[in-house]
């Protein structure tokens, strides 16, 4: 779509609770690509939250259908240990590491034993530096207190400049419209 002379904007429509770190990164670069050659609107239909809000806060604008839910910048990780489980089933589970690979996996054993200190020094924390700063980058205007991973209400969200306006996606069709026809104007 960014490449196409056939599309002169392009409105993302999301609703979505997140997802990992690493596949959003790709999609969020994806959308700055095609911002920086035509408008980008990103409209938020019911969930626009971490790994999505990361991408939409790439695009030229953000619109969210009042009532949504916006935010959760912030990072984490869920681990499931099922030694007891695999201990009762007669499975008894070893992880061995070579000499010279004293760390390997040093964060998840020490979670595994509940010192969950070296897996936010490791993983989260660096991540969530990453995160913030490509949300104050992306989106300067953003409220510094928007960015500990709660979430909001949009209408919320607008005060903290997580969005830039509430509306349906006919709005978001509109704003894309109007933003082409005043690119377009500009340039002539």
């Amino acid at each position: 779509a960014a490449e196409s002379p056939n599309i002169s904007a392009i409105v993302l429509k999301l609703d979505t609770p997140g997802g990992s770190a690493d596949g959003s990164l790709d999609l969020a670069e994806a959308v700055s690509a095609a911002a920086s050659v035509k408008p980008v609107i990103a409209y938020a239909d019911g969930l626009l939250c971490s790994a999505g809000y990361r991408v939409a806060s790439r695009a030229t604008s953000i619109i969210a259908k009042p009532g949504s839910i916006i935010g959760s910048i912030g990072t984490m990780v869920t681990l499931r240990f099922n030694d007891a489980q695999l201990e009762q089933a007669g499975i008894k589970e070893v992880m061995i590491t070579a000499d010279e690979s004293a760390d390997k996996n040093a964060d998840y054993m020490q979670a595994k034993i509940g010192n969950y200190k070296l897996i936010k020094e490791s993983l989260l924390n660096p991540l969530n530096t990453q995160f913030k700063n490509e949300v104050t980058n992306a989106r300067p205007q953003v409220d510094e207190s928007a960015l500990t991973g709660k979430t909001y209400v949009s209408s919320e969200a607008l005060k903290l400049n997580l969005i830039d306006s509430e509306g349906m996606l006919q709005d978001a069709i509109a704003l894309a419209e109007t933003t082409t026809k005043t690119n377009s104007s500009s340039i002539n």
